[in-house]
Order: structure tokens, then sequence, then C-alpha cells
């Protein structure tokens, strides 16, 4: 299963970006939102899906998603024998 995570920019290099999903840095392309004129830059929230930031978010969108993950994630280890 695929799942999209919420990650904040760290750095740009050109088409690049080191997203910080949840205290680790992941290499992400941001070529889809260049394509679509989006202006990007450190700092801001992306929807990162299979290593492309599919689209930018609001700060508190991406804080609330990464908030989410985070208790799904909680609870799932706490099932799990």
């Amino acid at each position: 299963m695929c799942v999209s995570l919420a990650g904040r920019i760290s750095r740009i290099e050109g088409e690049q970006a080191l997203v910080d999903v949840d205290g680790r840095e992941r290499q992400v392309s941001l070529a889809l939102l260049v394509l679509e004129g989006e202006p990007v830059a450190p700092g801001d929230w992306v929807l990162v899906h299979t290593g492309f930031a599919m689209s930018l978010l609001d700060p508190a969108e991406g804080a609330e998603l990464t908030r989410l993950r985070r208790e799904m994630g909680a609870s799932g280890r706490e099932e799990s024998p």
C-alpha cells in the first residue's frame, strides 16, 4: 500500500529538495510542482508520494496531517503483539 506523507522542505537544490518527514530527511522531486508553476521555498509543507512532492500544503494542514499520522502509528504499535 502506498501512503502520502506530509513533510516540510529543508533545502532545495534545483528540482530536488530535502524534505523533513517526522525527523527523517528524504530526497524528493519538485518537478511536478515546478511544471505547475508553483513557487516552493524552504519551510513550505508538501504532500509527498513515491518520491514526488504532489502539492503544497497550508502549514496548519501539514502539521495536522503529521499529527494524525503519528497518532495512527502509535495506535497500530499498541495493537501489535
